[in-house]
């Protein structure tokens, strides 16, 4: 009788520490506010590839590098899962960009990498039709950008 109790009240305690939580989520104190400040909202709004660019570079024009790599597939027969990797060997990368020209929304993804990490990202991404998937390496004040021509037979954005 002594267990049935004790995991009764394992199980109410659990129950009300997650009633607690969804309150509290609710109402918006687990808000990232400093995220949400910084989030990049024209880029991931538009569905103009130079305006989403343009957006997350400011303006700037950036250099085009050998030292960036993305690695997709030559052709993705479904649009809706093309893996692509970006890597490079510039320190202290700071950011890395993936936007896909073609897609309703060209900015995939935008990835914040802390100091000392390992310049790679790995995704899967949609991409709507054949176009090039470009990625934008921030290190040390520049903007590097590598792509990669992705041909898709079945699109994955629509």
């Amino acid at each position: 009788m002594n267990k049935i109790n004790e995991k009764r009240r394992l199980v109410v305690k659990g129950a009300m520490a997650a009633s607690a939580m969804g309150v509290v989520a609710s109402t918006g104190f687990l808000i990232p506010r400093i995220v949400w400040a910084a989030w990049p909202a024209e880029a991931f709004a538009t569905d103009k590839f130079d305006v989403a660019k343009n957006a997350i570079t400011g303006g700037v024009a950036p250099e085009a590098s050998e030292r960036v790599t993305v690695d997709a597939p030559d052709v993705a027969e479904n649009g809706s899962q093309v893996p692509v990797e970006v890597t490079t060997d510039i320190e202290n990368v700071e950011k890395i960009v993936v936007l896909v020209e073609k897609n309703p929304r060209p900015m995939v993804a935008e990835y914040v990498l802390g100091q000392g990490c390992e310049a790679y990202v790995s995704v899967r991404i949609k991409v709507a039709e054949s176009c090039p998937v470009t990625a934008l390496v921030y290190a040390g004040g520049k903007i590097y950008s590598a792509q990669k021509s992705v041909k898709v037979a079945i699109g994955g954005c629509g």
